[in-house]
């Protein structure tokens, strides 16, 4: 709840100040982190808003970034057909920054961790 709240200012703030960037990067780090601690509809709740933000910033490889942290996070919380859709949104952020060598980290890194658990399962 506390993380919500601090969250709900950022985002009133954000509103007031829409040009900083450092809000934004502020409040779309915090959208991040709340969304680790919900369950998968809470936080694809809380990716649409980052997703909303990332496209505000579009171009911006650092945002492009911290969405994907927050694909990540939900992907892992989703079943199987809703994470595959999940899995094609990252691959199609890394296409539009391909030379984002963190943006490719974050997707060699989730497939290692799909691959791992497949091998656990089967």
């Amino acid at each position: 709840v506390e993380a919500e709240a601090t969250i709900d200012k950022l985002r009133d703030l954000l509103e007031h100040y829409s040009d900083n960037a450092e809000i934004a990067l502020a409040y779309a780090k915090g959208l991040v982190n709340l969304s680790i601690d919900q369950d998968a509809v809470e936080a694809e709740a809380t990716i649409d808003k980052l997703r909303t933000l990332a496209q505000e910033h579009l171009g911006d490889a650092y945002f492009a970034l911290i969405f994907s942290y927050g694909l990540v996070n939900l992907l892992f919380k989703q079943p199987a057909e809703e994470s595959k859709d999940t899995l094609n949104e990252l691959i199609k952020l890394c296409q539009q920054y391909p030379s984002n060598v963190e943006l490719e980290d974050v997707y060699f890194k989730v497939l290692k961790a799909l691959s791992d658990e497949q091998n656990e399962e089967g």
